[in-house]
């Protein structure tokens, strides 16, 4: 299983893994600035440590956890560079490998868990094979963010949990209580949100299984106090590790704006709106397309399973399926409805406190944890991206999937019925086949990265060869960005052209940026920033933090028009935010600046301190 997962994946990523100084796993948005980050912090000296990270927001810097650079990877090749051999030569294929293990990891975990539930031998084999490839995680590595496409990180979770049941009155159930805290404690250290899903999960689980034992009249208190414990402590060391190392956290924003945002929550639809590279219909789709980042589609295999479930209960009730005397027939059947729940209380938290209907019928959700939680304390509002939630929901649909088929094929003989399930398979089967083809073709032919190759780092580096870069202390770059701050009236986008040449640049010249694009900016240190585009000189409070060498700023005329206005980058109109952007054209001449070189578009000015 492991060599057949790891030669398709060597397939489907060739040129990733094999030329990563040519091809990325993505290279747009956040995806740009997380590989940036990476870069960066593998580049900064050992001696400013594990955590603080000075690529962005310069002259105060941040800390790793608010780069969304994948900390776990990026301290392992600081460590092992440091002290065993130096592998940052090799840094993106580090990174490219690392991510995608998932994808065979993944696969040997689908095949034990199946093993667990169903009797057909050849059913827990073709899960391991299909699942991880098209699931709303693995999805991510054509869409960005790609710290969040490791399935394996959730899949282990259920398995995990999974054991705990079948082993709670053996001594091995602490050891994996022990191992499900490792796993989110680590996870919290390749994305946060792997702690918010599987601390959700498991909590719901735990809760679950207890309410079950009180309804029999058995002992409950094992479970409740694991459970408990399990969040104390896997929260407690994720937050004690943020509050000790992160000297900023008193002054970061506690609210976190965009919680309950519409397009951050799970759009209904999306669960059986089929992706554009797959061949497989379903009956309906949404009319409309989709916010980015709500690929929720649970595959036409599962969707098709449901179709011929509601078809036989309507049109032959001979043949209709009892779910929950199957369920509770199957040996683990309490353990299945438990992790069914569960995701379904997942489901709610990703459809909001609040959702509406057909955009005119509000519906309270009540059966949203949050919604409770959010009463006490704000921490909620931190993982606003509500849809992520969900991602628990395709895997116990389809796990279900395979029950009923191994059902299908060991208790119904009809002829109709053995092709209903010989279609199914084959759904999957094109599933399958159509999304490891187009991760070949995408990274082939639209991933190109631009820090080592191609035409934005050619003119990166033509244009870098006209300064010493040791003669100054960080990089300004006009038009101003700065993304992360929580407060939206001192909020600046880029445009993603304009950001992936601004990153490369940083990196050829190994300087730091002015401008910011992190998560949960201290608003204070933005504001400051923001002195120098509304006032003669900067804050002396920014001042204090520089030293003497004078600030190279990077200009592109391209993003002014003649009249001063800002073109071809998003518009904030919000104050101060426009103000700061309109500034840019006439920075350069307000401060003195000296024109020292110019390409194109660009222009590279010098500004001395006591006239910034």
């Amino acid at each position: 299983m492991l060599l057949i997962t790891c030669a398709i994946t060597f397939y489907a990523f060739y040129y990733p893994l094999v030329y990563p100084s040519q091809y990325l796993l993505y290279d747009r948005f956040d995806q740009a600035r997380n590989i940036y980050a990476y870069l960066y912090f593998l580049d900064q000296d050992f001696s400013e440590g594990l955590f603080k990270f000075w690529g962005l927001n310069y002259p105060y810097g941040d800390f790793i956890f608010y780069t969304d650079c994948t900390p776990l990877i990026a301290w392992f090749g600081k460590i092992f560079s440091h002290y065993i051999i130096d592998i940052t030569p090799f840094s993106l294929f580090v990174y490219n490998a690392f991510i995608l293990s998932s994808i065979p990891l993944t696969s040997i975990i689908i095949y034990r868990v199946l093993a667990m539930i169903v009797t057909v031998p050849w059913i827990p084999w073709l899960g391991a094979l299909c699942l991880p490839w098209f699931n709303p995680q693995t999805v991510r590595l054509n869409s960005g963010d790609i710290n969040l496409s490791m399935s394996v990180i959730i899949v282990c979770g259920i398995y995990i949990v999974m054991l705990m049941y079948k082993h709670v009155s053996t001594t091995k159930f602490y050891f994996l209580l022990s191992l499900l805290i490792l796993l989110t404690v680590s996870s919290c250290f390749v994305h946060v949100y792997y702690m918010a899903i599987l601390g959700m999960f498991a909590a719901s689980f735990f809760t679950i299984w207890g309410l079950n034992e009180i309804y029999n009249r058995r002992s409950f208190l094992k479970i409740w106090i694991s459970g408990f414990s399990y969040l104390i402590i896997s929260f407690g060391i994720c937050l004690t590790i943020f509050r000790t190392t992160d000297s900023f956290y008193s002054i970061r924003n506690k609210n976190a704006e965009g919680y309950g945002w519409i397009n951050w929550k799970l759009n209904f639809s999306s669960l059986f709106s089929e992706y554009d590279f797959l061949h497989v219909p379903f009956l309906f789709r949404s009319a409309t397309p989709l916010p980015d980042g709500n690929a929720n589609y649970l595959g036409s295999f599962a969707l098709y399973m449901i179709v011929i479930l509601l078809l036989l209960a309507i049109f032959r009730s001979q043949y209709a399926v009892n779910l929950k005397r199957l369920i509770l027939k199957n040996i683990n059947g309490n353990l299945l409805l438990f992790l069914l729940i569960s995701s379904l209380i997942l489901l709610s938290i990703s459809l909001g406190e609040e959702y509406m209907l057909n955009n005119n019928i509000k519906f309270v959700n009540l059966f949203n944890p949050f919604k409770y939680l959010h009463r006490f304390t704000l921490m909620v509002t931190q993982f606003r991206a509500l849809n992520r939630f969900a991602w628990t929901f395709f895997w116990l649909i389809n796990f279900f999937s395979f029950i009923i088929l191994a059902h299908f094929i060991i208790n119904y003989k009809e002829i109709s019925l053995r092709i209903a399930a010989f279609i199914l398979v084959a759904f999957l089967l094109l599933d399958t086949g159509d999304s490891i083809q187009y991760s070949r073709n995408f990274h082939k032919q639209q991933v190109t990265n631009h820090y080592q190759s191609g035409t934005i780092y050619n003119d990166m580096k033509s244009l870098s060869n006209n300064i010493d870069a040791d003669k100054y202390q960080a990089i300004l770059a006009i038009p101003y960005f700065c993304v992360g701050t929580e407060d939206y009236t001192i909020t600046l986008d880029p445009n993603d052209d304009f950001a992936r040449s601004i990153y490369c640049f940083s990196l050829l010249n190994h300087l730091p940026l002015m401008n910011s694009s992190l998560g949960r900016t201290p608003p204070i240190f933005t504001a400051n920033i923001f002195s120098t585009f509304l006032q003669p000189h900067a804050d002396i409070e920014l001042k204090k933090q520089m030293n003497d060498k004078p600030i190279l700023v990077v200009y592109n005329k391209h993003f002014y028009d003649d009249e001063g206005n800002p073109r071809g980058v998003p518009i904030n109109t919000r104050e101060p935010a426009f103000s700061v952007l309109k500034s840019g054209k006439d920075f350069t001449s307000k401060k003195s600046g000296k024109k020292i070189a110019e390409q194109g578009d660009w222009q590279l000015f010098e500004i001395s301190l006591a006239d910034l």
